[in-house]
């Protein structure tokens, strides 16, 4: 055979963390679903050749999208004149970033070419955190054989502007914001039944 299968243990990834939900099912014209994650998610962040000696210190840290702490809230109310209102709130701390510098012939003497050294461990330093607020509302009309709702719904209500991605290179350009938070979007819509 060609290949040869192996699973080293620098490739595992560990998870610990616990998760609480609540809900309250609709009665008395309201309902509430919610929960909270608490944990984090650690494992080898350096791909490619695990032989490479760069930034030996660093090989594991916070892993893919690890989130320490996440909250989350979703609740519906019902209204007279046959309106509802509904929303969603949520949470949660910023993704982890892997800092780096690039190290070339002219900044030391190396081996090989220009290399991206990491500097720290992955999660160190996290995007700023995220919380959004969306909301809806509502109105049922029944006329005979047919059903409308016109609906009104908004996106990030409170127009929250938090980093989601930025430069991780040290250098002039560290920490320029490349993604940002959408900003608040409102939207009017109608539903037929007939």
């Amino acid at each position: 055979f060609s290949n040869v299968w192996s699973n080293e243990p620098e490739l595992d990834v560990d998870y610990q963390g616990v998760d609480i939900s609540v809900n309250k099912r609709m009665s008395n014209g309201w309902s509430l679903m919610g929960g909270a994650n608490f944990g984090k998610t650690r494992g080898t962040v350096i791909t490619g050749d695990l032989n490479n000696p760069n930034s030996p210190d660093f090989r594991r840290g916070a892993f893919g999208n690890d989130v320490p702490w996440a909250y989350r809230l979703s609740g519906v109310v019902e209204l007279p004149f046959q309106f509802s209102s509904s929303a969603t709130t949520s949470d949660y701390s910023g993704f982890p970033e892997l800092p780096t510098v690039v190290v070339n012939s002219r900044t030391a003497v190396l081996t090989q070419a220009t290399q991206s050294v990491i500097v720290s461990e992955r999660g160190t330093t996290r995007f700023p955190n995220v919380f959004q607020l969306d909301a809806s509302l509502r109105r049922r009309i029944r006329l005979q054989n047919t059903t409308l709702e016109p609906r009104i719904d908004f996106y990030n209500l409170t127009n929250e502007s938090s980093v989601q991605r930025r430069v991780t290179v040290l250098g002039p350009a560290y920490a320029r914001p490349s993604d940002v938070q959408r900003g608040r979007l409102i939207k009017f819509g109608m539903s037929v039944e007939f």
